[in-house]
C-alpha cells in the first residue's frame, strides 16, 4: 500500500508498477498535481517563455511563443499591410511557356442558358453535351428545362405537392425580401437575427394566389413559430388568429 502524492490516500499500486512504484491513485489526480506543479519553469517543455518582438509595419511590442521565433508581425493586418508594399517577382520563361502553351489550348465555349461566350480548356467539357458558365446557369436550366423524371434523385413522387411547392424559387425569393423588409426580427419578441422562419398570414394550402405577396409574410423566431402553431393548430390559419397572438 503507497500514499497519492496529491490526495494521501492509500492504493494498492498494479501489478504493472511494481518494478515503477505508481505515485498517484489515479489519472485525475496525476493532472491536478502536474498542473499546480509542473508548470511555468518547472515543466518538462520549458523553453524560456514568450519572447518579446517588435511589429515590423506599426511599431507595435509583441510577444510570441518560441517555436513561432520567426514571425515578424503583430496581426495579419499588418502582414497584408506590408505585403501591399512588395514588389511580385518577375516570372520565368519557363512559366511563361507554360501559361502560353495552356492558353493556346483553350477553347471558346458559349453557355448553354445564358450564351455567353468564355474561354476553357478542352477537358473542361470533355464528353458533355451541354457547358455552363457559372453554376447559377446550371441551377436555373435544370429547374426549367429537364424534367423531374430524368434527374438522378427522383423517386416516383414521393414528397407532398406542397412540400415541392414550397421548395420553388418564387417562394424563396419571397422569404428574402420578407426577412429583408421586417430587418431579420421577429415580431413578436422582437429578437433580431438567430434561427428566422417566415410564415403565412393567410393559409398556404387554401389560397394560392397570395402565396407569393410580400403582405402576406410576418417574421417569427423558430420558438415564437411553435407557440403559434401550438396554439391555432397548422391548417386554416387566419389574419385573427395572428392578431391575437401578437397581442
Amino acid at each position: 500500500m503507497t500514499n497519492c502524492l496529491f490526495c494521501k490516500k492509500e492504493f494498492q499500486p498494479k501489478r504493472n508498477y511494481k518494478k515503477y512504484q505508481a505515485k498517484f491513485c489515479s489519472r485525475k489526480c496525476a493532472g491536478k498535481w502536474q498542473s499546480q506543479n509542473r508548470r511555468g519553469k518547472k515543466a518538462f517543455h520549458w523553453k524560456g517563455g514568450k519572447i518579446e518582438k517588435v511589429c515590423l509595419v506599426c511599431g507595435k511590442k509583441f510577444y510570441i511563443i518560441p517555436a513561432k521565433k520567426n514571425s515578424r508581425f503583430c496581426s495579419q493586418e499588418c502582414y497584408w499591410k506590408w505585403l501591399k508594399g512588395q514588389k511580385r517577382k518577375p516570372l520565368s520563361n519557363k512559366t511563361k511557356e507554360k501559361i502560353g502553351k495552356a492558353n493556346s489550348r483553350k477553347v471558346v465555349v458559349e453557355c448553354s442558358y445564358c450564351g455567353k461566350k468564355v474561354k476553357r480548356s478542352p477537358s473542361a467539357f470533355k464528353g458533355k453535351k451541354r457547358y455552363f458558365c457559372s453554376r447559377e446557369c446550371y441551377a436555373k436550366f435544370v429547374s426549367e428545362f429537364i424534367l423531374k423524371e430524368e434527374t438522378s434523385n427522383w423517386q416516383g413522387g414521393i414528397n407532398d405537392i406542397r412540400d415541392t411547392e414550397r421548395k420553388t424559387r418564387e417562394i424563396k425569393e419571397w422569404k428574402k425580401k420578407v426577412l429583408k423588409r421586417q430587418n431579420w426580427t421577429c415580431q413578436k419578441c422582437d429578437k433580431r437575427g438567430g434561427r428566422l422562419e417566415v410564415h403565412h398570414i393567410e393559409n398556404f394550402s387554401s389560397n394560392g394566389d397570395k402565396r407569393a405577396l410580400l403582405k402576406n409574410g410576418i417574421v417569427f423566431c423558430k420558438k415564437c413559430h411553435t407557440k403559434f402553431h401550438k396554439r391555432f393548430g397548422y391548417k386554416n390559419n387566419t389574419r385573427e388568429q395572428l392578431n391575437k397572438f401578437l397581442n
